[in-house]
């Protein structure tokens, strides 16, 4: 293998923090608990494949501009920092299915129309800057 893919989101849609005791952190550092489980830690890199919070989560409702800013934190407070990161791509998937959960980067038409989910949420436009801050990686 050339590298490890890991869901690594805050347990339990759990506020951002970089407390290493938070459930926030050790959900989003969970590739450091795999890669060490596996005895990789050093010359496998994580590519994140799964991540981010949900606005309407079960355990946790996030706020719009929280889901945004929080990602750009997580990115660039704990990603980018972290050499064995080599890639991160949040759950993203636009859809009125992922919609109701508060999962989207853009927003739908009503449910009852068909069209595009064309319309930015506050988190796409936060993650294109994390993008630029997240040097000479994949996103």
């Amino acid at each position: 293998v050339r590298w490890l893919s890991s869901h690594s989101y805050p347990y339990s849609n759990s506020n951002f923090s970089t407390d290493p005791q938070s459930k926030a952190f050790k959900g989003l550092t969970y590739y450091r608990s795999e890669l060490a489980t596996i005895q990789r830690a050093t010359t496998l890199p994580a590519v994140l494949t799964e991540t981010g919070w949900a606005r309407h989560g079960n355990d946790n409702q996030v706020s719009a501009s929280n889901q945004a800013t929080w990602l750009q934190r997580a990115a660039d407070e704990i990603w980018a920092p972290d050499a064995s990161v080599l890639s991160v791509c949040p759950f993203l998937l636009a859809g009125r299915f992922w919609q109701t959960r508060g999962w989207n980067f853009l927003a739908c038409p009503n449910s009852s129309s068909i069209g595009p989910c064309t319309d930015r949420l506050p988190v796409y436009n936060q993650w294109k800057l994390a993008a630029r801050n997240l040097t000479g990686r994949t996103l």
